[in-house]
């Protein structure tokens, strides 16, 4: 049957709009395919003329052509004719009485939204008409689309850029009753906060569940939505009688793409007529685009983690293209063998900054390009260039990749990446994936499937004094391991996973100071793997300029540092446990979390020893430390000169790792000194709405509006 999409607007107009006896509103409608009212001339398929003319409307519903500006003409016509596929840039003018409804043409070719103004050019609708059959093929109401105007008289501008074989506006007495289903996260945690757009619909008629393109959460998949009575799964439809809003529902994976027992097709679609939301996304990181993969017969999500910062992505002026400025990143699921495919409005492999894979541009140069990965890295990156303008997905099919050995016998392994050995200069910003081939005790590149590989490494190379930039690496260990990196001014967190992807441990490589090979043995964070023989992925660090993973026949005792309240009242949340080797230092971090009125927190207590704020202490083993709050001799009216109060997010400047949603009662503490004394002075917080998430990053938190 047609589709309608129902658009309202209350208007309200100071005089009735006078129409001319001669152009009095009569049902219209037009074969724009056929146009039998265009000259010859006015059809010339290699030319395209733009023509304007006016009709007019007998009672019978015939067309007769006069000019534009004829005073009896009851609409006023602007554009170009292609053949079966109507008129292209066409906009229509005509004066309506009251309400209308307003019928276009379906066509495969059509790509771009209809808008309709009135004669103050306020929108009063909009909506697309692709989706159906092509109208020509089939002159049928099943491929028509249909929206509404409910306002009083005036004269409306309809605008249809793309592709139009059929229109009709027709007098109406029906004024339908709409209802928003609106999508929201609520409570629910995920990476992606762009969720779908609010859906207005008749009272009564149905809408489809979107598939999920933009949030996800690690080990689940969207399947469905809920009102908080009622679940929708994915693909379902919702009949609502009233305004509702739904929050998504994640179910835990039961397979993963390891699991993968024949190839597996991902692709990560833009074109919003195959249901990708509309996206206009510039100068930003931490986006996802999400897709499906059937493993084993069971759906889960899979992402391409995405970057715009450089670049852009935008596809909201078309419904089967995408913009993708150069710059824009794509990580995306890979292995040895798998076949990276891409599809480009102008042809891809040109210029002089082509689109990359996995850092190669030794395609064939087409709309339409395939590349086979060589490397055996989990993901890579598929960099946009900037030859292809306009993008309709990225694609790559999985092989199913059996194990192979990475190494021949355990050695110890050190990688200077700055030495300009392992790596050279025109490498540079390029991503790398090779192998360490351990020789005497010296690291030698090989290829990243050598079987002499002790290690394979990947990443992008960033330059002489910072090394790798997205550092991962992948392992065969023996047992226990201590595993080293040189620490970097920009550093980041550390990962250890196992095969199954579970996280053995973390560990952070900004201390303030970086890693040079003049000190080699200097400025290197280690962190431990105490389990028995298994492959471990080790990644992250921001920057790398040294790795190292060396056998170990002990591991350190390690010491807990608690931090409790204990029987202190107080307003606010303590910091998080601290794990250290048994004899190493710990500082006692800055009060960002707790408050008491009147009072700082001036040190930490185990109720033996004080440790003042900004000490070290040596824990020997496990230890319980409870906050000690000392009476403020001053405040803030004290102050005799200009107090600077500033609240950093920061965690490289000590702030802990926070992730707030949807919350109320919270505090954000700082420090200000009057006349000589320190005092602690909060910020009430409330992220409900809103969100403040500092995880990602050791220099940025997000700050969500609200």
């Amino acid at each position: 049957m047609a589709k309608i999409s129902r658009f309202f607007l209350a208007v309200f107009m100071m005089m009735a709009f006078a129409l001319p006896s001669s152009a009095a509103f009569k049902d219209i409608k037009i074969d724009l395919a056929e146009s039998a009212f265009l000259e010859a001339s006015e059809k010339d398929d290699s030319a395209h003329p733009r023509v304007s003319l006016g009709l007019t409307v007998a009672d019978d519903g015939t067309l007769t052509r006069v000019a534009a500006d004829d005073a009896s003409a009851n609409i006023v016509l602007e554009g170009c004719w292609w053949n079966s596929h109507g008129w292209s840039g066409t906009s229509a003018t005509l004066a309506v009485e009251g309400p209308v409804k307003i019928g276009i043409g379906s066509c495969a070719f059509a790509g771009h939204d209809i808008t309709v103004k009135n004669a103050e050019g306020q929108e009063v609708a909009k909506f697309a008409a692709g989706g159906l059959g092509c109208w020509e093929g089939n002159k049928t109401e099943e491929n028509i689309t249909y929206a509404y105007y409910s306002g009083e008289a005036t004269t409306l501008s309809i605008s249809i850029p793309s592709y139009c074989p059929y229109l009709s506006v027709e007098k109406t007495d029906y004024v339908p009753t709409e209802v928003t289903v609106t999508y929201a996260l609520g409570e629910v945690a995920c990476e992606g906060d762009l969720v779908p757009a609010a859906v207005k619909i008749t009272s009564g008629e149905s809408t489809i569940i979107p598939a999920n393109f933009t949030l996800y959460v690690e080990g689940k998949t969207l399947t469905a939505w809920t009102d908080g009575t009622n679940t929708y799964a994915v693909g379902s439809e919702i009949t609502p009688a009233a305004d509702v809003t739904l929050t998504p529902v994640f179910t835990a994976n039961e397979v993963s793409l390891a699991d993968r027992t024949e190839a597996v097709t991902l692709k990560w679609d833009f074109q919003r007529k195959n249901g990708a939301p509309t996206v206009a996304w510039q100068g930003k990181d931490g986006l996802v685009w999400v897709t499906q993969a059937t493993i084993n017969g069971k759906v889960i999500d899979v992402k391409a983690d995405l970057s715009t910062n450089p670049g852009k992505m935008a596809n909201g002026s078309w419904t089967d293209w995408a913009q993708l400025n150069g710059g824009t990143t794509f990580s995306i699921p890979s292995c040895k063998g798998a076949v990276v495919s891409v599809e480009a409005y102008n042809a891809l492999g040109t210029g002089d900054s082509p689109l990359t894979i996995d850092g190669h541009k030794d395609y064939t140069s087409a709309k339409v390009i395939e590349y086979t990965v060589d490397n055996t890295a989990e993901s890579i990156d598929v960099v946009i260039g900037s030859e292809g303008s306009y993008y309709r997905y990225i694609q790559t099919v999985l092989p199913v990749v059996e194990d192979e050995p990475i190494q021949t016998g355990w050695q110890d392994i050190k990688i200077d990446f700055t030495n300009g050995q392992m790596l050279t200069s025109s490498e540079n910003s390029s991503i790398v994936s090779f192998g360490v081939s351990m020789v005497d005790g010296n690291a030698v590149r090989v290829a990243a499937d050598d079987a002499s590989a002790n290690i394979v490494i990947s990443g992008k190379y960033h330059s002489d004094q910072h090394g790798l930039a997205n550092f991962s690496s992948t392992v065969k260990v023996e047992g226990p391991v201590k595993i080293g990196m040189g620490s970097c001014a920009w550093g980041g967190d550390v990962t250890i996973k196992n095969e199954a992807g579970e996280t053995l441990g973390t560990f952070n490589t900004n201390n303030g100071a970086c890693w040079s090979n003049s000190n080699p043995t200097e400025n290197i964070v280690y962190g431990y793997y105490t389990g028995e023989a298994a492959t471990l992925t080790i990644a992250g660090g921001a920057y790398t300029p040294f790795f190292s993973v060396e056998k170990v026949e002990e591991v350190p005792t390690e010491a807990t540092v608690t931090y409790s309240l204990g029987d202190v009242t107080a307003q606010g949340e303590v910091p998080a446990a601290v794990k250290v080797l048994a004899g190493e230092k710990v500082v006692i971090p800055a009060n960002f979390t707790l408050y008491v009125e009147g009072k700082t927190l001036t040190a930490w207590t185990d109720g033996t020893n004080s440790y003042a704020v900004g000490s070290e202490m040596t824990p020997a083993a496990d230890v319980t430390l409870t906050p000690v709050f000392t009476a403020n001799e001053v405040s803030l009216a004290d102050r005799t000169e200009a107090v600077t109060l500033k609240y950093t997010f920061r965690r490289d400047e000590g702030a802990p790792t926070v992730a707030w949603q949807g919350k109320d009662g919270l505090i954000w503490v700082t420090q200000a000194t009057i006349n000589g004394k320190v005092i602690d002075v909060k910020a009430d917080l409330s992220t409900n709405p809103g969100k403040m998430a500092n995880g990602s990053w050791t220099d940025w938190a997000q700050l969500n509006g609200g």
